[in-house]
């Protein structure tokens, strides 16, 4: 039946969303049912749905059962739980500013009715799994709801939408999916049931043209021969020049065998002209085509490859039926859209024998006029290795010549960090800003006046850019500057304003910066030796470095003693190479530079004349020599005093106020071999590890072993701990508990060493290029050095020490989720042991990661679980209760008793610390002493005899049924009472909780022997 409509008033759609961005629009979606057989339920050509899709592989409608071919898999009878998926398409730097999502179908056809439920929520879901239920606008809602029988079929569809920008924004470009929404299927309606849904996206892409960007949402029922008119304003299209864009746009109940539809625009003078796309014929425009954002048949979804033909006007059967969406093109060259346009109103049609369908939403994605600035190559400077002192040409070049709108009140900025300053700036050769104003440091920060630049135009700053001072160490020896304008423009009559901001490309100054140490060293006889150490720690070269010393009043130059990185410098004349500036190098550099990163080195000696005195030096290093680069200087003060006298002078070795040999002192003050030398006077013995303290002193004193020349085995002597420029603690191998060892050597449970360690070189002076061993954080950025190494990060250089402890162990947290443990909770077991290496106040001891490396290493107890040996006392009690205990070894003491209650088959049965508290209570073993009453008889032994181990008394070998041995032969049998021949003294001291960890290996290793005795025997 066909009822004969005439053209309604044109319809006011919902404006959603509009804004002008370099960007645009992506749309994707898909029909919720397939087309269907005649009466039967099952694929065929009718245009109908005649199932739901469905996103379960096990789901299949099969009831009634069909007479013809049979449903396939992913199809349901049931709206709430059909489903669909489809793919947004999205550039890789698009940031999502707008979604909807538009829903509907048919409500109240054949034996089902749902009216009552189409304002339900439907599920919105992303490929990652995440979903989320979304309620409709009433604000868009729209009910076709109109009884026309027996004359015409009932029109009964509605449509529904949302915001879903939320959920887009966060998820992006992928697959999407709607399931729930109320629809009608039936096996005996052959027409008209319809089911589906379209995301449409706005996003902004900076790489891309501008356009402006408008969703609308509603529409009207277009009847067989009729026609319907849709009116959209919002929009904007340029004032001037070709006009380009495209529409998207969506419709339910399109069918392909149905032709002459067709949707057309009207122009400026009031005629309507045809859209079309690659996929939508202009005379069956409407066909159940799902297409992409080009406007081609999209192949990506569900059922994606089971579609009609809108060009032959033929079904496939089961095909994707009852939804449209599709982008096509429109431009001014088409006579479809004009300049300066706002509105424009859209009319749908359809013939006598032709389709029915209701568009739900069209968008509009329109080229506009904007100011388009070249940036690539925008900035330039005349060079880019600085000095202190130095200036720098900048030219800036704001160029809209391939813009297409004029850019009004350009303000430009170009900061300066610190230590650069701004000497001159001119737009196009004329000083100061667009008003003629002078432009300071600070304005570049603030923003300079530029006035307005129009299209085709261009303006030329220009800069210069002062060098006061390089950066100091140990930040970067470099400076990154960034000029950015921002600017507005109008891209339709009357339009407000839109301000945008761009970037010309970073420009990097380069620096060489030298850092000079010298140091002074008598030899004796009157003899010092000089070492300058030059290094280059910049990010540029030093070309032209030279070195210069004048020798002292009172001394001469020892010929021939000058050296260059080790090998021999002629002198000049019989004259210091170096006095009036010499060149020096690098060791891989050319004469006269040193390479960022390199050290060159210069040795020389002079000679006091008299023999003793107190001189002073001074030596400059210039990085170019007779350039303007300023030099940096370095004095050193040096007495040299007469041996004998008992006061120390530079020169001297040792001064215990007599020239007697074999007293460790010699009559050169210098120090015997086999002693040791300390204080002024010198106080000297002997000194059996040659680690230049005595044995006196390490006795009393230092507290270290006089037989050890390492006490702590940190990789540095004891010697140079105590009295190096820069002392440690000879006792502790992480002197400032950073987690680095003190030395090049590695203790792996308290520390690392090797290249992490702080004075690698093991001379006690601290280097640039080391970590001090008497601070945990040697650059002050608040992370320690040990975390900064594990993290890979720079312990020398502030900058980079970004927060990444949230619980304050010393263990970083993205370490933490590694291990398994809470990055937010310092103590992730509750054991009272601290997951990283640092305590923290009223929760925890540090530490059971102790050299923070997110890996549970041998020797460290598992931050994961509380009783990491699984003896039943805590880790945090083992090693810090009253009685410690070894945390990794359930049998601390190897008595066949765990130390708590826990039981080890094969190890060790509970127990001796019978409430797990750490306290050798009355009635308890000592879980760390094999044989608690000390009567000769092991603990486990006793307990698996039945005699009490806490009692000497009943001690004695052999069978517990005998009355012991009579062992010495002397008619005493062993172990029985009195007459053990054991001594019960109280010996219960316990070892120092810190101890224990270290002492675990070596117990270890006893525990295997133990056993393996055993298994021989």
């Amino acid at each position: 039946m066909v009822l004969l409509l005439t053209a309604s008033t044109a319809h006011a759609n919902i404006l959603r969303y509009t804004t002008t961005v370099e960007g645009g629009l992506a749309v994707t979606g898909n029909t919720l049912g397939l087309s269907k057989e005649t009466n039967v339920n099952g694929p065929g050509l009718q245009d109908s749905i005649g199932t739901f899709c469905s996103t379960e592989a096990g789901s299949i409608d099969n009831v009634p059962v069909s007479t013809g071919a049979a449903w396939p898999a992913y199809t349901t009878a049931d709206w709430h739980v059909n489903g669909s998926t489809g793919a947004l398409a999205l550039p890789a730097d698009a940031h999502v500013l707008y979604a909807e999502l538009i829903w509907g179908g048919s409500f109240a056809y054949g034996s089902e009715n749902v009216k009552a439920l189409i304002d339900s929520s439907v599920e919105l879901g992303f490929q990652d799994g995440t979903a989320r239920f979304v309620a409709p606008d009433p604000l868009t809602a729209i009910t076709e709801d109109i009884s026309r029988q027996p004359t015409a079929f009932d029109i009964r569809y509605y449509m529904r939408s949302a915001d879903v920008t939320s959920f887009v924004q966060a998820r992006g470009a992928g697959t999407y999916e709607v399931h729930g929404v109320p629809a009608t299927q039936d096996t005996f309606i052959n027409s008209l049931n319809a089911a589906g849904w379209t995301l449409i996206v706005a996003y902004e892409e900076n790489s891309m043209t501008t356009r402006n960007l408008s969703i609308f949402v509603g529409g009207a029922f277009v009847d067989e021969n009729s026609e319907e008119d849709y009116f959209f304003t919002g929009f904007c299209s340029p004032p001037t020049g070709f006009v380009d864009g495209r529409v998207v746009v969506s419709a339910m109940e399109g069918d392909a065998d149905l032709v002459g539809d067709q949707l057309l625009i009207e122009d400026s003078v009031g005629t309507f002209q045809n859209l079309s796309g690659t996929n939508n014929p202009q005379d069956n425009f409407f066909a159940s085509q799902l297409n992409d954002d080009n406007g081609d048949l999209n192949i990506v979804g569900t059922f994606a490859t089971a579609n009609h033909n809108a060009f032959t006007g033929t079904n496939v059967s089961g095909g994707r039926q009852g939804w449209d969406i599709t982008t096509i093109p429109v431009s001014s060259s088409s006579s479809q859209i004009d300049n300066s346009q706002t509105s424009a109103t859209i009319r749908a049609t359809s013939t006598l024998a032709g389709d029915s369908y209701l568009p739900t939403l069209v968008a509009f994605e329109i080229d506009v006029n904007a100011p388009d600035f070249f940036l690539d190559l925008s900035t330039d400077i005349d060079h880019d290795v600085v000095y202190a002192g130095d200036d720098v040409d900048y030219i800036v070049y704001v160029d809209n010549l391939y813009g297409n709108a004029d850019a009004e009140n350009v303000k430009f900025f170009h900061p300066l960090p610190a230590g650069l300053r701004l000497t001159a700036f001119a737009i196009d050769g004329v000083s100061g800003d667009v008003n003629g104003s002078a432009v300071t440091t600070a304005n570049l920060t603030s923003g300079v006046n530029l006035g307005g630049i129009p299209f085709g135009g261009y303006t030329t700053i220009t800069m210069t850019i002062h060098v006061d001072s390089i950066p100091a160490s140990p930040a970067i020896a470099s400076f990154k500057t960034l000029a950015s304008w921002d600017y507005d423009y109008v891209t339709c009559v009357g339009a407000t304003p839109i301000v945008n901001t761009v970037e010309s490309q970073q420009q990097t100054l380069r620096a060489a910066r030298l850092e000079l140490n010298l140091s002074a060293r008598p030899e004796g006889s009157g003899v010092i030796t000089y070492t300058a150490t030059v290094a280059n720690t910049g990010t540029a070269d030093a070309v032209g470095a030279t070195l210069s010393a004048q020798i002292p009043t009172g001394t001469s130059y020892l010929v021939g003693s000058s050296k260059l990185n080790g090998a021999a410098v002629a002198d000049n004349a019989g004259q210091m190479p170096f006095v009036g500036g010499g060149p020096i190098k690098s060791t891989t550099g050319a004469a006269g530079v040193i390479k960022f990163g390199e050290v060159a080195t210069v040795t020389f000696q002079i000679v006091i004349n008299g023999g003793a005195g107190n001189v002073s030096l001074t030596v400059s290093a210039d990085p170019d020599g007779s350039g303007p680069a300023p030099a940096v200087d370095k004095t050193v003060q040096t007495n040299v005093g007469l041996c004998g006298d008992g006061s120390l002078s530079d020169v001297e070795q040792c001064d215990d106020g007599n020239l007697n040999n074999n007293d460790g002192c010699d009559s050169a003050c210098t120090i015997e071999d086999g002693y040791a030398c300390h204080g002024e006077p010198s106080v000297c013995g002997p000194d059996a590890d040659g680690d230049g303290l005595s044995n006196g002193y390490e006795t009393d004193v230092s507290h270290t072993d006089p037989n050890n020349p390492d006490t702590d085995g940190d990789g540095i002597g004891d010697g140079v701990e105590v009295l190096g420029q820069n002392p440690t603690d000879p006792n502790l191998e992480d002197t400032d508990g950073d987690g680095l060892c003190d030395g090049p050597a590695a203790n792996p449970v308290a520390c690392q060493g090797g290249t992490k360690g702080e004075d690698k070189n093991a001379d006690g002076v601290r280097q640039a290029t080391e970590t001090d061993p008497n601070n945990p954080d040697t650059d002050g950025g608040t992370i320690w050095d040990g975390v900064e190494v594990n993290r890979g990060t720079n312990p020398l250089d502030p900058s980079d020490d970004i927060a990444g402890d949230s619980d304050n162990d010393g263990l970083d947290d993205t370490l933490e989720a590694t291990l398994g443990t809470d990055p937010h909770n310092p103590d992730s077991d509750g054991d009272g042991l601290c997951d990283g290496p640092l305590s923290v106040t009223g929760v925890c001891v540090g530490g059971e990661d102790l050299n923070a490396n997110g890996v549970v290493d041998p020797g460290e107890t598992n931050p994961t679980n509380p009783d990491s040996d699984d003896d039943g006392i805590s880790d945090g009690v083992e090693l810090h209760g009253a009685n410690p205990t070894l945390p990794l070894d359930p049998d601390s003491d190897d008595d066949g008793l765990c130390d708590g209650t826990g039981t080890l088959e094969g190890l060790c049965k509970s127990g001796e610390d019978l409430n797990n508290n750490g306290t050798q209570d009355p009635g308890e073993t000592d879980p760390m002493k094999f044989d608690t009453d000390l009567g000769g008889i092991p603990d486990g032994v006793e307990v698996d005899r039945g005699t009490d181990p806490l009692d000497p008394s009943d001690d004695y070998e052999g069978n517990a049924n005998e009355g012991g041995e009579d062992i010495g032969g002397n008619g005493n049998l062993a172990g029985k009472g009195d007459d053990c021949g054991c001594s019960v003294a109280d010996t219960s001291s316990s070892l120092p909780a810190h101890g224990i960890l270290l002492l675990f290996v070596g117990l270890l290793l006893r525990r295997r022997r133990w056993a393996k005795n055993a298994t021989e025997l």
